[in-house]
């Protein structure tokens, strides 16, 4: 069964599979193996009734191709979101009409006594069961194969539906009007959809599809809320659940699905269940870009065969991780040749949260048991309370807003502040934007970019923005420790072993193993007089001190204080361990307009003149020796930009000249 089959792909790739067992197991020429398949082994639901005719379409070319044209078994296929259009009164009125019809046979067309659909029955045993069916697909555009007649019972369970579509084909032949006949068309495709919605199979091979919560419409999300409370996030999960059902007694759901619910702490019920109940037989992470057309970089997928069966406890999960390449070619070669691991199935309750993992975790105490972890906050407008540092010189209302950084460094994500004003305050009062961390406000610790690498920083107590996660130690001492192992490749590792999503949540940060005296002896090794101290030579950082001499960008930082700007530590703002810095020489030089202008201005001197000042005073941050900026170069920038350009004198764009200017330094 492909609950989900959509156009058929899966059901045509079955076909020929099918057949030729059939063929080879019981002899059968090629016309009879393709119709015994057709008629025993292959079934099909679709939530949409356009998709459900392509796929009849696709399978019975498929067998035309195979066997030539020919008149074809009736396909096992039927439309699980057929709508019914109709009010429930209208609608019984096909049991009034299936009376008159069983009422016209002759006593020798009865069935046996005990099975018969007499004229007297059919007004409450057909009733009833029509009655039910209209309740049961009143939803069915919204919930297609979730739609389970067996939580319904009664008489739509009970009734032969053998007896039941004669009647409603009769209905149809003898309808004298649409309305009328449009209805038995639909009773009759509901009651073909009943039969495949209620049955069990050997296999069920389908495709999910795939809705969070957030967009799921209210009727499906009620349904799923009820039914399906373990897996409610996501519709995906709702239909792992549901193929399980589908699934006989040791038959097996070979699904394709999201690979979030394999470790995300909302499917932990869901892990824990499935685990106990049924076998898992083999995972195949496929990660992003795993399909040739409809690809996103972020979605990431996976393979999953799960059996309605206990595990032993010996069983073992076979799988196998093709998630690094980004071609599907390359996956698929991958698929074939890579070597396959096993683990216990049974160990995978003893994972955090029972994530399914293709490896076994390093048997120390979790992170948790000695830090927190902490999400950020989120103004939600960016652009009204956040800016960076360099766009202000007063923080009176300003918060310094720790964020994220790209790789790994000891003091970096130092750019940016927050607004904290009565906006913001407003804002959170009504639930637009949510103040996060509090508790690690004033602590030491490590933060973490929650995405892709997971580069991470040192944490000086700041606020932080709600892209990254700040873990603290309950006990300071720790924080070399924890420096150390964050900012190891292992770190990082563990924690992609948990969670593959793209941005991992900050409880995961700290459900890795973490081996405290190996990572507290390696600390003392790489850092003997403790963690170094704040400080920054990137210009971009509130911590940098606004020397020149010592900047990563001596240029940019040069020509920013002779333009007058100075950094956050300039104006007497202090930090952990970092504290403010004293006037220097270089200030009095400062134009106060922050403007220097490349050939004289009226009252000021050229530029080269001004830095020629600064030039004599020793020691400065801004000494040209230092930078190996001359005088002569500003003075022919200042040639260049006294040049006038005219339509009819015109440089010519292959010519050469002798002006080399120096944009950037040798």
């Amino acid at each position: 069964l492909d609950p989900c089959m959509g156009s058929g792909h899966f059901l045509v790739f079955a076909l020929q599979i099918l057949v030729a067992f059939r063929m080879a197991e019981e002899l059968l020429d090629p016309n009879a193996a393709v119709d015994a398949t057709l008629r025993d082994n292959l079934f099909g639901l679709e939530i949409d009734p356009r998709c459900t005719q392509i796929a009849a379409f696709n399978l019975a070319f498929a067998a035309w191709r195979m066997g030539g044209y020919r008149l074809l078994p009736r396909l096992n296929l039927a439309c699980s979101g057929l709508s019914i259009g109709a009010t429930k009164a209208e609608w019984l009125t096909l049991a009034e009409r299936a009376a008159e019809i069983v009422s016209s046979k002759p006593n020798r067309d009865a069935p046996e006594r005990g099975n018969s659909v007499t004229a007297s029955g059919v007004s409450e045993r057909i009733a009833n069961g029509l009655e039910q069916l209209y309740d049961l697909f009143d939803k069915g555009p919204w919930l297609g194969s979730l739609i389970d007649p067996r939580r319904v019972g009664g008489d739509l369970l009970t009734a032969d539906f053998a007896q039941l579509e004669p009647l409603l084909a009769q209905i149809l032949m003898t309808a004298n009007g649409d309305e009328l006949a449009e209805m038995a068309v639909a009773a009759e495709g509901m009651t073909r959809a009943v039969e495949l919605l209620g049955r069990s199979f050997t296999l069920v091979a389908t495709n999910v599809p795939y809705l969070g919560r957030g967009k799921q419409d209210d009727v499906l999300k009620e349904y799923c809320g009820t039914t399906y409370p373990r897996a409610k996030a996501d519709l995906s999960a709702c239909f792992v659940e549901r193929c399980i059902e589908y699934c006989q007694s040791d038959g097996t759901a070979a699904l394709v699905t999201p690979q979030n619910w394999l470790f995300l702490g909302t499917y932990q019920n869901l892990r824990r269940e499935l685990l106990k109940t049924t076998r898992w037989d083999f995972v195949a992470k496929l990660g992003p870009a795993a399909f040739e057309d409809m690809n996103w970089w972020a979605a990431n997928t996976t393979l999953v065969t799960v059996s309605n069966a206990s595990a032993r406890e010996c069983h073992l999960i076979s799988g196998i991780d093709v998630s690094p390449p980004r071609e599907p070619q390359e996956k698929a070669e991958r698929l074939k040749r890579q070597e396959i691991v096993t683990v216990l199935q049974a160990a995978q309750e003893k994972n955090p949260d029972a994530r399914l993992l293709l490896t076994y975790l390093p048997d120390h105490p979790l992170l948790e048991r000695v830090a927190d972890s902490y999400q950020g906050i989120s103004p939600a407008d960016f652009a009204h309370y956040g800016r960076y540092f360099w766009e202000l010189r007063d923080f009176d209302e300003w918060k310094f807003w720790q964020g994220t950084v790209n790789e790994t460094i000891e003091y970096g994500g130092r750019e940016l502040v927050l607004w904290w004003n009565a906006d913001l305050a407003r804002a959170v009062e009504t639930n637009s934007a949510f103040i996060r961390g509090d508790k690690a406000w004033g602590h030491l610790g490590v933060v973490v970019r929650q995405m892709r690498h997971l580069p991470c920083t040192l944490y000086t107590g700041e606020v932080f923005d709600t892209n990254c996660a700040v873990i603290i130690p309950h006990d300071a001492n720790l924080v070399p420790a924890l420096w150390a192992f964050c900012s190891s490749g292992e770190f990082a590792a563990l924690v992609r072993e948990l969670d593959q999503k793209t941005n991992v949540t900050n409880a995961t940060l700290v459900k890795v193993p973490f081996e405290i005296d190996r990572w507290r002896s390696d600390a003392k090794s790489r850092f003997p007089s403790g963690l170094p101290v704040p400080e920054s030579d990137d210009a971009s950082q509130w911590l940098f001190n606004g020397d020149a001499r010592v900047a990563m960008q001596p240029l940019q930082v040069a020509v920013a204080r002779l333009l007058g700007f100075v950094w956050p530590r300039q104006l007497g703002v202090s930090f952990v361990d970092c504290g403010q810095v004293a006037a220097d020489a270089l200030e009095s030089h400062a134009d106060d307009g922050g403007i220097v202008c490349l050939t004289a201005a009226k009252g000021e001197a050229p530029a080269e003149r001004r830095l020629n000042a600064v030039r004599a005073i020793p020691s400065t941050p801004l000494h040209l020796a230092y930078l190996g900026w001359s005088a002569r170069r500003f003075s022919c920038a200042r040639e260049l930009s006294s040049t006038r350009c005219t339509r009819r004198r015109r440089p010519a764009l292959s010519g050469e000249t002798n002006l080399q200017l120096p944009w950037r330094l040798d």
